[in-house]
Formats: structure tokens, sequence, C-alpha cells
């Protein structure tokens, strides 16, 4: 049994419920599940009583729960003290990021770095993916998340984050609403909603078309995806977003595949290879785990 294994129980013990649990863990809510049952197998005795509002623990579980929160208490604490014995970060951090990003929640993890190093003054700017990396190349920042970039960037070190599919978003009434998937050649025609030039999102729109025999039609460019969504449910257009944000809540529309061949958005972490200061390496470490627990999550 893990550490982890015990963090997992005692949320789930603590808000009586899958779902809270795993917004707390900041993990997919499938994981909370499969990681419980594998200890309930491990253990040889049910952990909780579930129901279809909430979960109680049973005996065995109302035990565990006793000897676990003292033990999480006590790894708290260490961590605690170890953070606090390490030299302090002071210094200003700027970061710019795309927003969606599949399977982690960008706030949280400025939370966790903000609590570590409280005295750094963080900045989060807005950007189009060319501009990032324009603007960490020259120094004007510290570290960027974005959408890969076509071809090389000399002076960066660019590390693959994650994977996540482009899928086409249309209006509820619109002729491709029904269909589970399309091939680019078929939007040829089609009136477009995008991000401004430079973003990662219309030069997918641009490649794709361009491999697909035609040009797009894009009649309106906005800066954000939310704007997009609103737009494309307002009748407007139709638009190309990530599987990971077409996803979330928001406008009613309907989301179409895309292929074959499907079109898919790499996530990549670019730092300056002269080299970076203390606060963007120790950002970094928390974003590169933030995405191994989301990869781990996943494939449980």
């Amino acid at each position: 049994m893990e550490i982890r294994d015990l963090r997992y129980f005692v949320a789930v013990a603590e808000e009586a419920n899958f779902t809270r649990a795993a917004e707390r863990l900041l993990v997919a809510q499938p994981a909370v599940s499969q990681r419980i049952r594998e200890m309930e197998r491990a253990l040889g005795r049910s952990l909780f009583e579930r129901t279809s509002r909430r979960v109680n623990l049973t005996a065995a579980g109302q035990q565990l729960l006793a000897l676990a929160q003292p033990v999480l208490a006590q790894v708290d604490a260490i961590e605690g003290q170890l953070r606090l014995s390490a030299q302090e970060v002071t210094e200003d951090l700027t970061v710019a990021a795309i927003k969606s990003l599949p399977g982690v929640h960008l706030p949280a993890l400025i939370h966790t770095f903000r609590r570590n190093h409280p005295s750094v003054r963080f900045v989060l700017r807005e950007l189009t993916t060319t501009s990032m990396l324009d603007e960490l190349a020259a120094g004007a920042i510290d570290l960027a998340i974005a959408q890969a970039p076509d071809g090389n960037r000399p002076g960066l070190i660019i590390d693959e984050l994650a994977r996540d599919d482009f899928v086409l978003i249309v209006p509820l009434g619109h002729r491709l609403a029904r269909r589970h998937a399309v091939g680019m050649a078929e939007l040829a025609t089609e009136d477009f909603i995008t991000l401004d030039r430079g973003s990662g999102v219309q030069r997918t729109l641009r490649s794709a078309s361009k491999k697909a025999g035609f040009t797009p039609r894009v009649m309106i460019e906005v800066l954000q995806l939310d704007t997009v969504r609103e737009l494309v449910a307002a009748g407007l257009g139709i638009a190309l977003m990530p599987l990971s944000k077409a996803e979330v809540a928001g406008p009613a529309v309907s989301v179409v595949r895309i292929g074959p061949p499907k079109l898919v958005r790499r996530i990549v972490i670019a730092t300056p290879e002269a080299g970076s200061s203390p606060g963007a390496l120790a950002f970094r470490e928390i974003i590169l785990e933030a995405f191994t627990r989301a990869h781990d999550s996943q494939g449980t």
C-alpha cells in the first residue's frame, strides 16, 4: 500500500463521494475508484458501502481511517519541514500558457507553486503559441506551455507533455451535427471561427485544410476558445477545438470527430536552452509531475 492509496482512501472517506474526492485530489474519478477497489482486493475486506448518493465507511474502513489520518499528517509535516529548509526562491516568474490543458488544471498548479514559494511574484501571460515561443527565445518570459511548434526552435528546450485530439464543433442544427466523424475535405465550403493568427489552433486548421486541398474560409477570429464556442452555438460558423476543451460544459454544440486521419494537438513545455531560473525549474517540476499523474490516471 502506497501513501497515494491512503490519500485516495481518506479523501473518499472525508468527502463521502468519489466524484468530490477526485476533484479534491485533482485526478480523474475512475482512477480513484480503481485504486480503492485494488486496496479492497489487497486487504480482502470492503472499505465502503456504496449507494447511489454517497458512500459510507464499513467497520474495516473506519479502522483504516483512524490509522491513516495520523500517518498522512506526519507525512505532510515532514514534507512541509523539508520545504521550509530548502533554499527559498525569491524572484519574479513569468509564464505563458494555453488555458486548455488535457487532464490538468492550471490554476491548481499555480496554487501549489505559490504555496511552496510564497515570495515569488507569479506573472501569467496569455499569448498565442507563436508569440510565446518568440518571447521565450527573447528572454521576455521564463517558461511556456504551448501547442507544439512546426519544426525546431533554436535556443529552446521543448518537451512533450500530452496529446489531445482536435474535434469539430458545429451548431446543433448544422448538416454535420448528427455525424460521428467527418473528413477535412468535406469542410471546404464552411465558414470557420477560430483563434487569431499565430495560435496553434488556426495553424492546425490551415495546415489540415491545405492537405485536404482547400483554403479555409476564416470568417471570425477571436482570442478565447470560450468565445469560439459561444459563436458556434449561435450559428455563426463551425470550429476546430481540442477534445479536452470541447468536453467541458458550455453553450450547446455538437461535437464531431475528425478523420481519418485524426488531427492531434501536442502540448509541450518550453524553457530557454541557456538555462532557467530556480523558480522556473521549480514550476517546471510541478507541471511535469501533474501531467505524469494525469497520464497514469488515464492509464488506470
